[in-house]
């Protein structure tokens, strides 16, 4: 499941919280099928990101060429 936001990883706002706060149950219930999409905020990018391999060759194929 992917969650897209412009509040991802930027710390404006509630819906930042909102997302912030229920991430931990739905990674419990999702696991490895959940994912959280924004844009890269460089200035929150160390504390708020954590980049991941993607071992799905095709959404890898995608993620790239969205960057």
């Amino acid at each position: 499941m992917f969650e897209v936001a412009t509040e991802v990883a930027n710390r404006v706002g509630g819906i930042y919280s909102v997302l912030k706060s229920k991430a931990p149950v739905t990674v419990a219930e999702y696991k490895e099928r959940y994912a959280l999409i924004g844009p890269l905020n460089r200035k929150s990018a160390a504390v708020e990101v954590e980049e991941l391999p993607v071992p799905n060759p095709e959404l890898k194929a995608t993620l790239d060429a969205m960057y």
